[in-house]
C-alpha cells in the first residue's frame, strides 16, 4: 500500500512538473505581462504543488527512524528524479516529432 501510494504520488508529481514547465517555458505570454494570472495559475502553481509532492514522496520513501540527513537525500534524490523523467519525457517528444514526416 505504501510503495502503490509512493508510485501514484510521483507519477502525479511527473504529470505536474511536465504540465508546469510546458505553461512556464514554452507558451508564450503577452509582452510585459510577466506574472500574468494565468502564468501564475497553469505555470507556476503546478511547479510548486509538484515539487511538494516530491518532498512527500521523498519523506515516505526515508526509513521512519532515520537521521534528518537521510530524509533530505531522499527528498533530494526523488527530485532528481522526477526531474529526469520529465527532461526525458521532453527528449522523447522531441524525437519523435523529428521522425514524424511533414
Amino acid at each position: 500500500m505504501k510503495f502503490a501510494l509512493r508510485v501514484a504520488l510521483f507519477v502525479v508529481a511527473c504529470c505536474l512538473m511536465a504540465y508546469g514547465g510546458t505553461m512556464m517555458f514554452f507558451v508564450p505570454a503577452p509582452l510585459g505581462h510577466y506574472f500574468d494570472r494565468n502564468l501564475v495559475l497553469y505555470g507556476i502553481t503546478p511547479l510548486v504543488t509538484s515539487l511538494s509532492l516530491f518532498a512527500t514522496v521523498g519523506a515516505l520513501s526515508a526509513k521512519q527512524n532515520s537521521s534528518s540527513g537521510a530524509v533530505v537525500r531522499s527528498i533530494a534524490q526523488t527530485t532528481a528524479f522526477g526531474v529526469t523523467a520529465v527532461i526525458a519525457l521532453y527528449l522523447v517528444v522531441v524525437v519523435i516529432a523529428a521522425l514524424r514526416p511533414t
